[in-house]
């Protein structure tokens, strides 16, 4: 069984719980902590940036599935070719303290945008999405429901 797999179990178990390093944390030693420590708390995926010598150390040393985020496509693409089990468009928390802010559309854009570049690999890797909590309910539930006609496999808010 594929390490995503047991991911998907546990989201059907509503029992899954994904530990995040974060979007920018391109420190390898601080990631290894938050995986390592991921892995020994039996959590069911680790989130790290997208950088090949993260996604790399990470696929190393667990088993768990491994998400990778970003807000730039090609850097999802890159995460798929190193090795990330999943990508995530999102974990935005970091980036609104830095005065990024995204809009449904953006969102929704950057996905798009995502999915063409994955081309036929988009079948192949899991694919998680984040709604921006800042944006109206109104907006959340539309992007959400826009994000599930393009077959997204997680929308986290």
């Amino acid at each position: 069984m594929r390490p995503i797999d047991i991911f998907k179990s546990h989201l059907k178990e509503k029992k899954a719980l994904k530990i995040i390093s974060g979007i920018d944390n391109f420190d390898i030693n601080k990631a290894k902590m938050v995986v390592e420590s991921a892995t020994i708390a039996k959590a069911s995926a680790v989130d790290v940036a997208c950088s090949e010598d993260i996604i790399k150390m990470a696929k190393n040393i667990t088993n768990l599935p491994v998400f990778a985020s970003s807000v730039i496509a090609q850097n999802l693409v890159d995460a798929v070719n190193f090795g990330a089990d999943a990508i995530e468009i999102g974990n935005f928390d970091v980036l609104y303290r830095k005065g990024q802010i995204f809009s449904a559309k953006q969102v929704l854009d950057l996905t798009i945008e995502t999915l063409n570049l994955l081309g036929s690999k988009k079948n192949d890797i899991f694919i998680s999405v984040t709604i921006p909590g800042h944006i109206s309910i109104d907006q959340q539930i539309s992007l959400a429901q826009e994000l599930e006609k393009l077959n997204i496999d997680l929308i986290q808010t």
